[in-house]
């Protein structure tokens, strides 16, 4: 195979493939369809185009999050990426080869957009799971997730100041876990982001720590227990980030019994050094976030690149890797095969006590193969 242009410093592709050797032995077909449930694709990008399948759907409805984005029409043909963030998850998993490579460049790709330009509403997530395991796909692979509480949460009134219950999310919880259980029982892999928060997601009292210091104020506050989701549910694969030297990367989330498996989604830990010193332009200067960010596709132009970090750059490599077991095997293997395949078999290993962090250990798309 011809390496492409940006090969040279696609490090977190090189990492996971063995330098290209996984290529030789599989990179998928369009018989296996990932589903990116995410801000949609840019339909006419050199390195999605070739790969993209016909199906893609928007499920931002007219006015967009809370009537905040008057430019959204709800065309439910509109899958069109207004934010970035697919078209890069996309490029991780199906580039094809014309300026980057993906993990498997010729697997097929479908866009289930659930972002306009900012936020969405768990309603669109979970409708969009729910179609794209209606549509055959193989693999949804979501770089999202916000957190349900499950104890309550306490609004004070300005006028009596005394403390009302207002509830809490666990109806939305059980709509994730219907949807997650349909799309299991449809024949389809979930592959989840576990969150850049950087906690420990088994810790419920960081987690609860963490929720009233970002979200809380004094007269707001959560109290009881919480879950990221979907990366919490208990059917999907959920993915943990890590940098250039396979350690966890800074800002991931981790936790003993909650992490499935590891693969590289970048660092910021030369940036926020750098940032630190106040030597940023030096930093941006040498482009040093050459070998600690990812590499991919971009929404703005159809042969533009942009580098982005994060556990959603992760999700997409495991999703790939999926997605390359299940075309190897002919579609013949149930989500729970496949699952078992990523955790034992496309791995290189780590200790039992590393496990909070890594899981079963380091995505190798060569492994899998084998």
């Amino acid at each position: 195979m011809e390496m492409p242009g940006f090969w040279p410093i696609q490090w977190d592709i090189q990492r996971i493939t063995e330098n290209g050797a996984s290529y030789a032995e599989h990179t998928g077909s369009h018989d296996t369809v990932v589903a990116v449930i995410d801000t949609g694709i840019n339909p006419t990008h050199q390195d999605l185009a070739p790969n993209l399948m016909p199906g893609s759907k928007n499920f931002v409805p007219p006015g967009g999050f809370r009537g905040t984005e008057p430019s959204e029409t709800g065309d439910p043909g509109n899958y069109v990426d207004l934010h970035g963030h697919g078209s890069h998850v996309s490029g991780s998993i199906a580039g094809a080869g014309n300026g980057m490579l993906g993990v498997a460049p010729d697997l097929g790709l479908r866009a289930y957009r659930v972002f306009g330009t900012s936020s969405a509403e768990s309603a669109w997530i979970y409708n969009a799971m729910i179609a794209a395991a209606d549509d055959g796909s193989d693999v949804l692979s979501m770089s999202l997730g916000g957190w349900d509480l499950f104890g309550q949460t306490f609004v004070k009134n300005s006028e009596t100041g005394k403390w009302e219950n207002v509830g809490n999310d666990v109806a939305d919880y059980v709509a994730y876990k219907r949807a997650a259980k349909y799309a299991e029982n449809k024949g389809s892999v979930i592959v989840v982001a576990a969150g850049n928060d950087g906690l420990d997601l088994s810790n419920n009292n960081q987690v609860m720590n963490y929720l009233n210091s970002e979200y809380g104020s004094e007269n707001v506050q959560f109290r009881g227990t919480a879950k990221t989701v979907p990366a919490q549910l208990s059917n999907v694969v959920n993915v943990s980030a890590t940098g250039p030297e396979d350690v966890l990367a800074q800002y991931s989330n981790y936790g003993a019994g909650q992490i499935d498996i590891a693969t590289v989604g970048g660092d910021t830990r030369l940036y926020s050094w750098y940032a630190s010193q106040g030597r940023l332009d030096e930093y941006l200067a040498n482009r040093m976030y050459y070998w600690e960010f990812n590499l991919s596709a971009d929404n703005r132009s159809d042969t533009g690149y942009y580098f982005s970090v994060g556990t959603s750059m992760a999700t997409p490599k495991v999703s790939a890797v999926a997605g390359l077991i299940i075309d190897q095997h002919n579609g013949d293997l149930s989500p729970a095969e496949v699952k078992h395949m990523l955790l034992n078999n496309a791995v290189d290993e780590v200790s039992g006590t590393d496990s909070k962090y890594f899981g079963s250990g380091h995505l190798n798309a060569y492994k899998a193969l084998q």
